[in-house]
């Protein structure tokens, strides 16, 4: 992979990373056993409802602007108050809900919570630009959480979506 970072605007401390795939095909050594692939679904999820929420200005629209092109609907709050306003006005109808860790008033798994009380097939991506907290493993399974640290490129953003959209059936919990 080979990788070239511009700016996104000249006024903006916002960077791009466009990234560029090359596959070569090498000769295996004499005796060795060709890599394990990676498992993919079979089908991605395109055209889940999220709702984003991220506190910070600079954040928001860029990742907004990354789910819309993956080719998912987003609803974009800047906070927990107007992520539950944005849930009620669409209640049952998020699919996925990708939220900061760290928020004021309300912290993401308190957020997963309130929404999830609701909306039980709700499933939930949480990023930081934080190591990820002391993990409470009931609670992230049951919340069905996956986590992605900031910073992030559009890939891994991606991955983490699609994982977190094929974890559970929606209304299944363990």
């Amino acid at each position: 992979t080979v990788g070239v970072t511009v700016p996104l605007l000249a006024t903006q401390l916002l960077w791009i990373n466009l990234v560029a795939a090359v596959t070569l095909a090498l000769p295996l050594a004499d005796g060795a056993d060709p890599p394990a692939a990676e498992p993919v679904p079979a089908t991605a999820v395109i055209g889940a409802r999220i709702l984003l929420v991220e506190d910070e200005p600079s954040l928001l629209p860029m990742v907004r602007l990354m789910l819309t092109e993956l080719g998912h609907q987003v609803l974009a709050a800047a906070s927990p108050d107007e992520a539950l306003q944005l849930a009620e006005e669409h209640r049952g109808a998020i699919d996925l809900l990708v939220t900061d860790l760290v928020l004021p008033k309300m912290d993401g798994r308190e957020l997963a919570d309130t929404l999830q009380a609701d909306n039980p097939g709700l499933r939930v991506l949480f990023i930081s630009g934080q190591a990820l907290p002391a993990v409470d493993p009931k609670t992230d399974a049951k919340q069905g959480a996956g986590f992605l640290q900031k910073p992030f490129r559009m890939d891994d953003l991606a991955r983490k979506v699609q994982e977190a959209l094929w974890q559970f059936a929606p209304g299944e919990r363990l």
